[in-house]
């Protein structure tokens, strides 16, 4: 039996603004990689072949692999039993959502809810200097939630 989720619903179109906020969320502590030609790690996948990445977990029995859509973007396929993704980049406990509203805290995107906010907040920063644009960036610590300003229009 399988407990692996895939979140279709989510997409990731930038492998590089995914490093970038790998990257932050290392900084912060988060034993967390990003590995290219990868095996997965989840329940009973011994055999699962090869991703074109996963976020590697240490300390995790699991990791996070994305599988590639026919639109080029990625969905993340993990495992939540156990709660050892969410551990590492779920949502708040809160049950605050990336838009601020309520949100099931079981629901397989709040699994990643973490991860995928930093990565939006990276991808919009990214996608601003591209443009000249600058960014300040405001963490609320009561809501979990980032304000990104964007300065040069």
């Amino acid at each position: 039996m399988s407990h692996n989720v895939t979140v279709s619903d989510v997409k990731i179109n930038d492998i590089d603004a995914l490093q970038m906020a790998v990257a932050e969320l290392q900084k912060e502590g988060t034993k967390i990689s990003l590995a290219k030609d990868s095996h997965y790690r989840g329940y009973n996948t011994r055999e699962s072949g090869v991703y074109p990445y996963v976020l590697k977990l240490e300390g995790s029995p699991y990791d996070i692999a994305l599988t590639k859509n026919q639109d080029g973007s990625y969905s993340p396929v993990f495992d939540p039993w156990g709660g050892h993704i969410r551990a590492n980049v779920g949502a708040s406990g809160s049950g605050i959502g990336v838009d601020g509203k309520a949100c099931n805290i079981n629901s397989p995107q709040a699994n990643i809810g973490r991860l995928m906010q930093r990565y939006a907040v990276c991808k919009a920063e990214k996608e601003a200097h591209r443009q000249g644009l600058t960014t300040n960036r405001q963490f609320n610590n009561k809501t979990q939630q980032y304000q990104l300003e964007v300065v040069g229009y």
